[in-house]
C-alpha cells in the first residue's frame, strides 16, 4: 500500500472522510471543514499521487484508487465513514459505495456524477494527456484552474492556482486516464442501499445539471442541492451554503445509521 497522506482534526463523534478534486490536495479543504470539527472526527486526504501521498504504478483504475482509500479507512478503524467528494473525489467515493459498502455510511458527490464520460468527454481527456505530455503540468493548470469558476475574477481562481501548481505529470496523465475509463455507476447510486446527497452547479460546464436531475428523481435515497450561482468549485464559490447542506445531510444519516 502506498503511503497515504492525511490531516485528522476534530472530535471523537463520527467520521467524515473528504476527498479532493483532480489535480488538488487536502489543502482544499482547510477552511471548509470548519465548522464540522465539533462534532465530527475529520480526516483530509490526499489522493495518491496527490500533494504528499505516493502514486501507484501508472497506468491505474479508480477502482484500484478506491482500493487503496478502503484500505486506509479500514486501518484507521473508523467504522462507517461518510466520504465527501470534490469531482475526482467523488468518482472514488462512488467506488467505495459501490465496492466496499460495510465502510460506507453515505456519499457527498460534490460537483461529481455516477455517469461516466461520455465520447467527446473522452476525447477532452486524450488531449489533456497530449498536452501535458508536450507541454508539461504548469500551462495546463494556467487554462484548468479559470474554468471551474463561474466568475473569473473570483480571488480563490489564484489560491487554487498556486495550489494545484505542484501535481506532478505522472499522476495528472494517470488520473485524466482513468476518469476517461471510469465505469458507470448511476444504478449504485439509484439502488438506494446507502443515502447519496449530490451538490451541482447551474454554472457548472463540467458536470450536466439536467443528468444529475434524472439521477436523483430515480434514487430513493438521493438528494440533490442546486447552487445557482456557482460553476465546479461551490467549496468556495457557496460556501456557507454548502456547508449547511452537507451539515444536515450527514446529521440525517447518522442518525439513519444508528451510528
Amino acid at each position: 500500500m502506498p503511503y497515504i497522506h492525511y490531516t485528522k482534526q476534530g472530535s471523537k463523534g463520527p467520521t467524515l472522510v473528504f476527498l479532493h478534486g483532480f489535480c488538488d490536495n487536502q489543502e482544499l479543504w482547510s477552511e471548509f471543514v470548519a465548522p464540522f470539527l465539533e462534532t465530527y472526527q475529520v480526516f483530509t486526504l490526499d489522493l495518491p499521487g496527490f500533494g504528499k501521498s505516493e502514486i501507484l504504478p501508472v497506468p491505474f483504475t479508480l477502482d484500484q484508487i478506491g482500493d487503496e482509500v478502503a484500505e486506509w479507512l479500514t486501518e484507521q478503524k473508523l467504522g462507517k465513514s461518510l466520504i465527501v467528494g470534490h469531482s475526482l473525489g467523488g468518482y472514488v467515493a462512488l467506488s467505495l459505495l459501490d465496492r466496499y459498502p460495510k465502510l460506507i455510511s453515505g456519499i457527498v458527490l460534490f460537483h461529481s456524477t455516477p455517469l461516466p464520460d461520455l465520447p467527446e468527454r473522452k476525447a477532452i481527456r486524450n488531449k489533456v494527456i497530449d498536452f501535458v505530455n508536450q507541454h508539461g503540468v504548469e500551462p495546463y493548470i494556467e487554462t484548468f484552474v479559470p474554468g471551474l469558476f463561474a466568475d473569473k475574477s473570483d480571488p480563490h481562481i489564484l489560491t487554487t492556482r498556486e495550489r494545484t501548481r505542484a501535481t506532478r505529470p505522472a499522476p495528472l496523465v494517470g488520473y485524466a486516464a482513468a476518469m476517461r475509463d471510469r465505469p458507470d455507476r448511476s444504478a449504485t447510486v439509484i439502488a438506494g442501499h446507502r443515502p447519496v446527497l449530490i451538490i451541482g452547479g447551474i454554472k457548472d460546464s463540467l458536470i450536466s445539471i439536467d443528468q444529475l436531475r434524472e439521477i436523483a428523481e430515480k434514487s430513493p435515497k438521493c438528494e440533490l442541492f442546486e447552487l445557482e450561482k456557482a460553476a465546479h468549485m461551490g467549496i468556495f464559490e457557496a460556501k456557507t451554503e454548502c456547508q449547511a447542506i452537507i451539515s444536515g445531510f450527514a446529521a440525517r444519516t447518522f442518525k439513519d445509521s444508528h451510528f
